[in-house]
């Protein structure tokens, strides 16, 4: 039987939230979770893949950077599966990079990778052509590109029902940008608020207003000088009944019948507060009383008009766009004079467990590629200061 092939694998930091199946030392170095410089044999319930992974404390870094590097009789394609299986739940650009370390580490794909010629070249078993700069590059590199995804964070945004599709779009952009997930929990602002008020861990809230952000400030749960208008509501009549598909459901308004009206409830949704302005100034909000039904907030509003629920509903006009799978429809925009500014704010709370991120994604809101995507889902643009 041939002799195995050898190859150089180079230690790196121990990863935050690591398996403790990823503790079992090699024989020969230190303790999986102690200060020695020893391997760590992956287990298999992680990856079956993954036959070793090595770990070293941060402070054991400096002493390896005098040492030459361990080698090891492993598989060249199953030490590259190892050190990608250590990082599962990084961002996308992080697990590229170390893809691009492990394969140099493999001396028959270094050419590929002239970008890393010292990491390729350190695959040669003590290989004295090698310079000691190529060694401390290669440990440092990994060590880095280690460090900084472990710094990878999760936010929990509470978020208006009309704004949950495009922030989740924001969302990925955010991700993919910074390597911070976002976690959307959509809701009607009201209940949202009441859960904030009762000490729902959230970083942030998306409100469908302004009135409960100023609340929430005045309450001092805010981060002070947080409070800023995001976007600019706009409503529309909306129906996918077959005797409004020439336009005219804004004008059925006047003649329901029996049939049913959906809206947000005012109690709790501000999309529901706007509808009933907009009747009333029409004069239609005490002829109507009969025919309305009250969605919990505006997306459950628009399902009862799209499952037939309701023949008409006042809904946001963001989600005409998620409503666009249910076939013809009639939408009309109704004139932004018609009711009150629909001024949705966001606010940082003070109990964010991750105030620095939260402060990043809050300024990532405001940035032309988001303003972008926001307006592009039918709301207005508020002034930026």
């Amino acid at each position: 039987m041939p002799a195995p092939r050898m190859t150089t694998v180079f230690p790196t930091p121990m990863l935050t939230g690591q398996s403790p199946g990823l503790a079992k030392a090699v024989p020969g170095g230190g303790g999986g979770g102690g200060g020695g410089t020893g391997a760590v044999e992956g287990a298999a319930d992680e990856d079956p893949h993954a036959d070793i992974v090595l770990a070293m404390p941060r402070a054991a870094i400096a002493r390896s950077m005098a040492e030459p590097p361990t080698a090891l009789p492993i598989d060249v394609k199953n030490s590259r599966r190892a050190i990608l299986a250590s990082v599962p739940s990084y961002s996308y650009r992080v697990r590229r990079l170390l893809r691009a370390i492990s394969l140099a580490l493999d001396s028959q794909d270094s050419a590929k990778f002239p970008q890393f010629g010292y990491l390729g070249g350190l695959t040669r078993h003590e290989d004295p052509s090698v310079p000691a700069f190529g060694r401390k590059l290669a440990v440092l590199t990994i060590a880095a590109l280690a460090s900084v995804a472990a710094r990878a964070e999760t936010l929990t945004v509470a978020v208006a029902s009309n704004f949950a599709e495009p922030l989740r779009e924001i969302a990925r952009h955010f991700d993919a940008s910074t390597g911070h997930e976002v976690r959307v929990s959509p809701g009607s602002s009201g209940k949202l608020y009441a859960q904030i008020i009762n000490g729902a861990p959230y970083d942030l809230f998306l409100s469908a207003d302004a009135r409960r952000p100023e609340l929430l400030e005045l309450e001092s749960k805010t981060v002070v000088g947080s409070r800023t208008t995001y976007a600019i509501g706009q409503l529309v009549v909306w129906s996918r009944d077959e005797g409004f598909a020439d336009g005219t459901c804004i004008d059925g308004l006047q003649n329901m019948g029996s049939r049913k009206l959906a809206i947000a409830n005012p109690l709790l949704a501000p999309y529901g507060v706007a509808a009933k302005e907009y009747l009333l100034m029409r004069g239609l909000w005490d002829a109507l009383q009969n025919n309305l039904v009250y969605g919990e907030n505006i997306a459950q509003t628009l399902q009862y008009a799209a499952s037939g629920g309701a023949s008409i509903a006042i809904v946001a006009k963001s989600q005409i766009r998620s409503a666009e799978g249910f076939g013809d429809f009639c939408a009309v925009p109704i004139a932004a004079d018609a009711h009150e500014p629909i001024l949705q704010q966001v606010v940082q709370l003070t109990s964010a467990a991750n105030a620095e991120v939260a402060a990043e994604f809050l300024e990532y809101l405001r940035a032309p590629e988001s303003r972008a995507i926001i307006s592009d889902y039918g709301y207005l643009l508020p002034v930026v200061e």
